[in-house]
């Protein structure tokens, strides 16, 4: 046997030898005559923009829908948050890269595609080296014409040093249920992800050949949703934190070993229940018109967040990421419609959607902490908490569905707060004067360009007016 071994395993190695030999050169050749390159726009468009924006960007944007969306009808003002961004920092160049359906999942992985060591490189170079500074600021050992660099382009915040880079990560709670988990472009996002990385080239193909992700179908996504609804409990402890979530009806709640469930323990129950009771008042138009609402908010929020769930392991991926390049990370927190959520089923969804909110807060504010005094940082902004004017879900911009689609109002608030955190990054370890944080510009848009309520679609408020009396009447 042993001979037998001795006797096999030089051929088996060589073959394996040969084999990469051969696949290495084919690699070369692959990339050499441009084939990756078509390749790669084919199947993930978004990398070149992510390549672009870790080469030139100071500050990288990754965000979704409510980034760049607005309401042509009401929005006169056009600009999206990582646009008004660049307008509050005009001394670092921010680079956005949104697309409907994104995610900290997508998130995590384009991290990928950042350039080792990219903390602290200035923008358009390989690498960052004191000594090739001149006084002006220049990088003499290139030379500033061949990369159009001059003074102008070096932000030196820290020791003559460029400001650390910073990954802006937009948070979208309702992401992280099933809805969005299930969602049958979900296999598109997962093939172009397979680009989101620095493997050799023609292995990345050769996983796209293979179906190397996560591939499900759109039926197969439904079935997997279904499954969800059917299966996962809306059960709440009520002395997490201190704070009772969970409600009960009368004497119809269920309690059991200090835990307190809802009436309707699973969506599949609660979307039953309210088609059931709808039923019989099922011609009123105004009703008929808020019930696919009502069941879309149901599917989008119910739904309780845990260790378990894959986009809270994302968060932590990106947290690992950004703490392995020492690159500084702001998460924006979004806030989804709380208002309609009330309007269409009380405290019996605000609660669930409230206890997901604070677990993500908790999850941000520990990093925050526990970053606050090394050389890279982790924050976060609470859109919710920061922005108090929330009432009537005037600002967004989609009053039918459960989207953050807002107006430039908040669009413009996002980005200055996310600023003002940014900028306390920049300058928590420069004091100047007693200062740590700089004033942020103030952007004044002229009135034509604010948003004009008084067109704003009505119909959203006349048919929750109309269903919150069916509800207090006919839904448990």
């Amino acid at each position: 046997m042993m001979a037998w071994m001795k006797d096999i395993a030089p051929k088996v190695l060589l073959r394996l030898a040969v084999g990469a030999a051969v696949f290495f050169v084919a690699n070369i050749w692959y990339v050499s005559s441009g084939l990756y390159n078509k390749e790669r726009v084919k199947f993930s468009p978004v990398a070149a923009k992510l390549d672009s924006a870790f080469l030139y960007g100071d500050v990288v944007y990754l965000g979704e829908s409510s980034n760049t969306s607005f309401n042509p009808w009401t929005d006169t003002l056009g600009y999206s948050v990582s646009e008004f961004l660049q307008m509050y920092l005009p001394q670092n160049r921010v680079r956005g890269v949104s697309h409907d359906g994104y995610h900290v999942g997508l998130f995590s992985q384009m991290l990928g595609l950042m350039p080792e060591h990219w903390a602290l490189r200035a923008p358009g170079f390989e690498e960052f080296d004191r000594g090739d500074l001149d006084a002006g600021g220049e990088k003499t050992a290139l030379g500033s014409m061949k990369y159009g660099v001059n003074k102008d382009n070096w932000y030196k915040l820290n020791n003559g040093n460029p400001a650390r880079k910073t990954v802006v990560i937009t948070v979208n709670m309702r992401s992280f249920g099933p809805s969005a988990m299930f969602n049958g472009n979900e296999a598109s996002n997962q093939q172009e992800a397979i680009f989101y990385s620095h493997r050799m080239a023609l292995l990345n193909r050769v996983f796209v050949s293979l179906h190397h992700y996560d591939s499900r179908d759109s039926r197969e996504m439904e079935r997997a949703k279904t499954q969800w609804f059917r299966t996962r409990d809306l059960r709440l402890d009520n002395s997490t934190n201190g704070r009772h979530y969970g409600i009960t009806h009368g004497d119809g709640g269920l309690k059991l070993d200090g835990e307190v469930w809802y009436y309707h323990n699973t969506v599949k129950w609660w979307l039953r229940d309210l088609q059931r009771q709808f039923a019989p008042v099922s011609g009123d138009a105004d009703l008929a018109r808020v019930m696919p609402m009502a069941e879309a908010y149901l599917k989008e929020f119910a739904f309780l967040l845990d260790e378990e769930n894959p986009r809270v392991q994302a968060l932590d991926a990106i947290v690992a990421k950004c703490r392995q390049e020492q690159v500084n990370v702001v998460f924006v927190l979004l806030m989804p419609n709380f208002d309609h959520a009330h309007r269409l089923f009380g405290e019996e969804l605000t609660q669930l959607m409230d206890y997901n909110m604070d677990f993500l807060r908790k999850r941000f504010a520990g990093w925050e902490m526990e970053c606050k005094q090394g050389d890279y940082k982790v924050g976060y902004v609470d859109v919710e908490r920061a922005y108090g004017d929330w009432a009537g879900g005037q600002h967004y911009t989609d009053q039918w569905y459960p989207t953050e689609h807002v107006d430039a109002h908040i669009r413009q608030f996002i980005a200055q707060k996310t600023a003002e955190k940014i900028l306390e990054f920049q300058y928590r370890d420069r004091i100047q004067t007693g200062v740590t944080k700089p004033m942020v510009p103030v952007i004044k848009p002229s009135v034509n360009n604010l948003p004009n309520w008084n067109i704003k679609m009505p119909l959203a408020d006349t048919c929750l007016g109309a269903w919150q009396g069916f509800r207090s009447k006919h839904l448990r």
